[in-house]
């Protein structure tokens, strides 16, 4: 198969349920994301048909779909600032600038039309690449979530990674302070 290079990205259509869904369960692609093995495609025709806030962009090479972003805006009131984040690339395609393609439409979305100060994420501990993308991205390891999900047989650890955009910067408060009523 002929890889070009990733020319574009674009907002999944309802009709884009299979390659979704190609890239979802691709095997490496699904050991690094939270999900389960053998999902079937019909979850993903029905989160493309109806995708409420979430914003679903696919990378394209052509017409072929090779990865995906989620950008999934927080409902409650008081996280209306916040959004999570997904990031899927399929097997063949990753370590070829697919990410970052897809993470700068991503940041440009929620910075320039959505608004969204604190985007948050989940990575495995071990999943190197991806870290490495998200903190060249502006992404900040907030904590690590021991035991967080069951990968294989085993218990593997993820960070808790945030990008804050126009969010003074945390200081420790003093000891003994309030918070103020």
């Amino acid at each position: 198969m002929n890889k070009q290079k990733v020319i574009h990205v674009r907002a999944a259509e309802p009709d884009d349920w299979r390659a979704v869904h190609a890239i979802m369960t691709a095997p490496v692609a699904a050991a690094c994301a939270f999900g389960t093995p053998y999902q079937g495609p019909e979850r993903y025709r029905r989160q493309l048909a109806e995708p409420g806030q979430d914003h679903w962009l696919l990378a394209c090479a052509g017409n072929e779909a090779v990865g995906a972003v989620i950008l999934m805006p927080q409902v409650p009131a008081r996280r209306a600032h916040c959004a999570r984040l997904a990031i899927v690339v399929r097997d063949d395609w990753q370590r070829r600038g697919v990410g970052a393609q897809l993470m700068k439409s991503a940041l440009d979305l929620a910075d320039n039309w959505l608004g969204i100060g604190r985007i948050e994420l989940e990575v495995f501990i071990d999943n190197i690449a991806a870290i490495s993308l998200y903190r060249r991205f502006g992404f900040d390891t907030e904590g690590c979530s021991r035991g967080f999900a069951l990968r294989n047989g085993v218990l593997v650890d993820a960070y808790r990674m945030a990008r804050l955009r126009g969010i003074a910067p945390w200081v420790s408060p003093a000891a003994g302070a309030t918070i103020a009523a």
